[in-house]
């Protein structure tokens, strides 16, 4: 079975009964689905890590960075997060497991998070019964949410996404287009949604703009159609270059001007991109765990690959050995999407540089 990587984000599994850390135990060593950590109690932990002190202290240190299973009662686990729920978009996925492996319940972040899939993954892994609750999914409707998480897209209209979803269950037709440049990044996904018969496909926008409510793939999100919910593939490398010790909120300023110039949200990055030297940058390191965002380096031999750039700088090949390091960490990038588009060569900005690269 392929590795599910239904996020970047580890599963912890957490079980208070000794049954229930054999099953544990048995995710932690067979579960070939996602990354897994396994706590328990420490009397029966003797493969696990025993649980800490403060239970609700440490999951709340973990909340929204990595995703939870909890064998055991449900109630347990409702306790356990209740003071911490705040939002289907930044809350942690959490699923609740019976200790002999019954039964598998997403209760927290289905679709956004990955719970359902991943709680449907883990029943068919281990026999279990997913019991799914999401509106959407029992009667087998069209998720807004799960086609953009599925097809790495950003919804840029959340109550409007909402919107969508409540008229989807009230049995009212959605028109949904997709922008010609756009059609190879959903690729056969236009197939499965012809079998929606909620949804209507649109030949061009002026179509679209007929429907109550429409969603519309694309590039950019020119604000049309009031009620339009624009998809925004996430497709935007950024590289950067900086001095050591550059603070967070210096980084984060001068990516956030330039994402600005280029009506780009901060959603449709996929990554950070660097030199090794800057592998272990406080100042990025913080800001790619804030924004949850892969952080990627190369060595100097490795961007000296690259083809031509815009701009050298011979002092930055003294110190770094190579002589412009955003710009062809964003080439090295793109490589794997046929070089892509460098849409903001290198700039430098307050101790730091930085170049943007897009594919698609």
């Amino acid at each position: 079975m392929d590795k599910f990587l239904y996020s970047n984000k580890r599963l912890i599994i957490i079980s208070f009964t000794e049954e229930g850390t054999r099953l544990n135990e048995r995710l932690c060593r067979e579960l070939d689905l996602c990354v897994c950590e396994g706590y328990g109690p420490e009397r029966f932990a003797e493969k696990l890590t025993p649980l800490p002190g403060n239970i609700r202290e440490w999951i709340a240190s973990q909340w929204g960075k990595n995703d939870f299973l909890f064998i055991g009662a449900v109630g347990i686990a409702i306790r356990m997060i209740a003071p911490l729920v705040k939002d289907k978009y930044t809350d942690s996925a959490v699923l609740s497991m019976d200790e002999r492996g019954q039964y598998v319940i997403p209760l927290l972040s289905g679709h956004i998070g990955g719970g359902v899939e991943l709680a449907e993954k883990i029943a068919d892994w281990t026999g279990a019964l997913p019991v799914i609750t999401t509106a959407t999914d029992v009667q087998k409707k069209f998720a807004v949410d799960v086609f953009a998480r599925e097809n790495h897209l950003v919804i840029t209209d959340r109550e409007l996404a909402k919107c969508i979803s409540a008229a989807v269950l009230e049995g009212k037709h959605i028109g949904i287009y997709v922008d010609t440049e756009c059609e190879n990044w959903i690729g056969d996904m236009t197939g499965r949604l012809q079998q929606f018969e909620e949804l209507r496909l649109c030949r061009n926008y002026e179509e679209l703009e007929q429907f109550e409510y429409g969603i519309r793939i694309g590039q950019n999100a020119d604000k049309k159609g009031q009620n339009v919910l624009y998809l925004l593939p996430q497709n935007i490398v950024v590289g950067i270059g900086c001095r050591k010790g550059t603070e967070r909120a210096t980084l984060m300023k001068g990516i956030s001007e330039t994402l600005i110039e280029h009506s780009i949200r901060w959603e449709q990055i996929a990554a950070v991109v660097s030199i090794n030297l800057k592998a272990q940058e406080p100042g990025l390191l913080e800001l790619c765990k804030e924004r949850n965002l892969p952080f990627i380096t190369y060595s100097a031999e490795e961007l000296k690959e690259v083809g031509s750039i815009s701009s050298s700088s011979k002092f930055v090949e003294q110190v770094t050995g190579v002589d412009n390091v955003c710009e062809r960490a964003v080439k090295r990038y793109l490589k794997a999407y046929d070089g892509g588009t460098v849409i903001q060569e290198k700039r430098c900005l307050e101790e730091m540089t930085i170049a943007i690269g897009k594919w698609i």
